[in-house]
């Protein structure tokens, strides 16, 4: 039995995105992605809100009689409606009690779960160095806001069998992190950031650069892939954490 025919008769992995991970595979004709290992459903709605995200969700498995593992890539369309931090964090609280809610049980193993992953810090939103570059509504501050909370959120999640703590963050892509002399510990820590990755970003200027470029997309994408092959058991070398992934990793190099 493939991992495809095993687990999809069991949950629904799904990703719900914005624009932010729209077809993110992109032409497979020319990057050579040969598809996804596993089935993955996907809501995409570019230009959407995290309601309109979640408005879809419920049309679409509203009825399910099947537990849903839901995560969730949006919030910078809400940034720029002008919600706040708080609204933003309400919406995907309003959504995860969504997702939670289906196909509850005694069997806790069949519960529904849900998590977000942390959202990029784009250039045209966010100026990390503002002694270099002025923005009118400079967003970094609410990103970090968002963003620890997100995983506050991820790990305080109840889900006997699911490790949400586990979802992609994705708010250090296309930054640029200052370098220690550690060669093991976290690489995720915001005060860690120096500037943009500029080539990193789509745009020929800053105030353009609102989306990861298009290999980093795809990458984005295949970390999704192995969000759900970790939280089903269907990969090897998965971890706990980025400290325990970085020391394998240098324990893999010396041999």
């Amino acid at each position: 039995m493939t991992p495809h025919s095993c687990k999809i008769g069991v949950r629904y992995p799904v990703l719900v995105t914005s624009s932010i991970l729209n077809n993110w595979q992109g032409l497979r004709s020319i990057n050579g992605y040969p598809g996804d290992p596993i089935h993955i459903e996907y809501i995409s709605i570019p230009g959407a809100t995290i309601r309109d995200l979640h408005h879809a969700f419920r049309a679409e498995y509203g009825n399910t009689h099947r537990p849903v593992d839901v995560i969730l890539c949006s919030g910078l369309n809400d940034l720029i409606a002008g919600s706040s931090s708080d609204e933003i964090m309400q919406d995907i609280y309003d959504f995860s009690k969504t997702v939670r809610s289906i196909c509850l049980g005694e069997n806790r193993a069949y519960w529904s779960s849900f998590a977000a992953a942390t959202l990029p810090f784009p250039p045209q939103l966010v100026s990390l160095c503002e002694k270099d570059r002025k923005l009118k509504h400079n967003y970094r501050n609410t990103l970090v806001n968002i963003t620890t909370r997100i995983r506050e959120m991820n790990r305080g999640d109840k889900h006997p069998h699911i490790p949400t703590d586990m979802a992609p963050c994705f708010h250090t892509w296309g930054v640029r992190i200052m370098q220690h002399n550690k060669v093991i510990g976290p690489a995720n820590l915001m005060e860690n950031f120096a500037d943009h990755r500029l080539v990193s970003w789509k745009g020929t200027k800053p105030k353009q650069m609102l989306h990861l470029s298009d290999a980093l997309k795809l990458k984005m994408g295949k970390s999704i892939v192995t969000y759900f092959k970790v939280i089903y058991r269907i990969t090897e070398d998965s971890f706990r954490s980025k400290n325990e992934a970085l020391a394998h990793r240098s324990t893999k190099a010396k041999k």
